[in-house]
Formats: structure tokens, sequence, C-alpha cells
């Protein structure tokens, strides 16, 4: 098995670190993928974008994680091999820094605007739908037209949401919470019903977070309190 693993490995490298790093092995989940974990990294995996390798090592480290927890040390050990090769190496060019240095002081004389000078967003120009991962752990935010948003948190049955206002300016977002909620669904005594609960209360939370679109309007993402969101399809 080892020698196996090796020389796929080993195969896998010469085929280019990029095209390995964006191939997801799956195979060792059920058809249809049944688990929580199982549904969140086949998700992760649909939309996962060409050449967003960090996004990649993140769903192969959580690939090699889940399958070690399985027990399978073959799969868990490739995935973890592809995570660690495609690190990326820090590469310091000391002979481009007056260059470039030169560069931002020809932009500055010009007065062209930079990207730290772009006018701030106001939450209603600003709109769109974005998801995160962390752990078993799922976030979304549905950013409306409208200035209002709605974040929620789903693990293993249970969901709790939060709404409420917000505005985007000077590299910031303003999060006004409206109201939160919870929800639950258990098995029952004996296992033969389901148990449904929840609650709702009114908020009046003020939160401020550090905030940046990744893309025209934020195609390609957000960054949001140092956390990066990638767009939502469903």
């Amino acid at each position: 098995m080892k020698m196996l693993l090796g020389v796929l490995f080993c195969a896998g490298l010469a085929a280019g670190a990029y095209g390995d790093l964006e191939s997801f092995d799956l195979s060792g989940f059920a058809s249809p993928p049944e688990t929580f974990l199982e549904q969140q990294i086949s998700e992760m995996v649909k939309e996962h974008r060409k050449g967003d390798l960090e996004d990649a090592r993140g769903i192969q480290t959580r690939l090699a994680r889940y399958y070690r927890d399985k027990g399978d040390a073959g799969r868990a050990a490739v995935a973890e091999k592809l995570a660690s090769a495609s690190e990326p190496t820090p590469v310091t060019n000391a002979a481009s820094a007056p260059a470039q240095a030169r560069g931002e002081e020809k932009s500055g004389v010009s007065g062209a605007p930079s990207q730290a000078e772009a006018p701030p967003v106001r939450g209603s120009e600003f709109h769109g739908r974005y998801y995160r991962m962390e752990g078993r752990l799922l976030h979304t935010w549905d950013f409306n037209e409208d200035g209002t948003f709605y974040h929620a948190t789903v693990i293993s049955g249970s969901r709790t949401g939060e709404r409420g206002e917000f505005e985007v300016k000077k590299g910031e977002m303003i999060l006004r919470v409206k109201s939160q909620a919870s929800a639950f669904m258990a098995q029952g005594v004996g296992g033969r019903s389901t148990v449904l609960g929840g609650g709702q209360e009114a908020s009046e939370e003020v939160r401020r977070l550090k905030f940046k679109p990744l893309g025209p309007g934020g195609s390609e993402g957000i960054l949001l309190d140092g956390q990066k969101l990638k767009p939502k399809s469903w």
C-alpha cells in the first residue's frame, strides 16, 4: 500500500503541482453523500473555482481530516501530501524593490487613485450571497439590495440566524442586528420520532467589521472581519 501511494503521489507531481492540488478524491464518499460533512465537502468541491489555490489547499486539508477520522489512511495521506506540497514559498526579489517604489511614486505624481483610495460602497449598492466553512460549521450570508442582511450558521441539524441592516463605508461593514433566532431538529426517545424546537428574540446589537470585496462588486468573494467568504450559488 505504501509503495502504491508513493507511485501515485510522484506521478501526480510530475503532472504539475497545481493540477494535482485541484484534483479532489471523493471516491471514499457515499453516493450520493450521506453525512453532513460529506455533503459540505462535496458542495465545497462543486463551488471551487479553478486557480483558487488557497481554497484548494483548504479542501485537501479537510479531505485529509475526513479520511483520517474515517480510518482511511491511504486517501488521507494523499490529501495531506497534496496540501503540504503546494504550500507557497515566499520569494523576495530585492532588485525589483526600487522599480516598484519608482512605479508607486510615479503613480502618486500622476494623481491616479490607488486601490486604498477607492470610493466607499454604500450598503444599498453592495449585495450578494456568500458562505464559509469552519470545520463542520457552515456560515451563510445574504446581503440584499435594500440594505438588509441575513446570517445563518448550520451544524448537525441545528441552525441559528440573525437579521438586520448593513452599511459599507471606509473599508468596514456596519451590522445593525435586529433579531436573532435558533432552531434544532433531534430524534425523540427510542429514535421513533422527531423533535423540533427553537426560539426568536429581538436585538439591538451593532457590530463594525473590516470589509473588502474581492473582484468587481464582490464577484469573487469578500473578506469579512479577516475571513474569506465565497460566492454562494444555492
